[in-house]
């Protein structure tokens, strides 16, 4: 008599697997737009925090407060390198060792990715205003497809949107 054996035969273990290897093929590139989204989301989110947080301490504590892009212990030009918030005491939009108030760091973005701003620097006023506008482009990978931008109105207040992302 014959004993029956439970199990898979090596063809049919082969074809599941070529299965899911095209399965995966067709999942990954899905899956890696849903990493540049949140990726965006995060740091855009962050960004219009870092900008909410200035404009209450202005407010609050009647001191100008300056959001910029901080490059070692001064503000810079490179929004990729990460952001500071500070009390501005003399309100010229540059870090004063002794004098200004360090309140947050964002820390290092991607490098992957690129951000773009219409400016270097933005000092709220203790009404809570700025002097400018400034609209920050996040782009993942480099590009406008899941990038988000965070857009300042001279009112002070930020928003977060992905529409008409520009990552030239």
């Amino acid at each position: 008599m014959r004993s029956k054996d439970s199990g898979f035969t090596l063809v049919e273990l082969m074809v599941t697997l070529a299965i899911a290897v095209i399965l995966a093929t067709l999942a990954a590139p899905s899956f890696i737009d849903s990493l540049e989204s949140s990726r965006a989301k995060s740091a855009s989110n962050d960004i219009h925090k870092a900008f909410q947080l200035a404009r209450g301490e202005a407010v609050a504590r009647k001191i100008p407060t300056t959001v910029c892009p901080m490059e070692t212990t001064s503000c810079g030009t490179d929004w990729s390198k990460g952001i500071a918030v500070f009390q501005d005491a003399n309100g010229n939009g540059a870090f004063d060792n002794g004098t200004d108030t360090f309140l947050k760091k964002v820390d290092i973005f991607s490098t992957q990715d690129l951000i773009k701003a219409t400016g270097s620097s933005v000092t709220f006023s203790v009404q809570g205003t700025t002097t400018d506008m400034l609209t920050i482009n996040y782009c993942p990978g480099k590009e406008a497809t899941n990038g988000r931008k965070v857009v300042l109105s001279m009112s002070g207040r930020s928003r977060v949107s992905k529409e008409a992302i520009s990552c030239n």
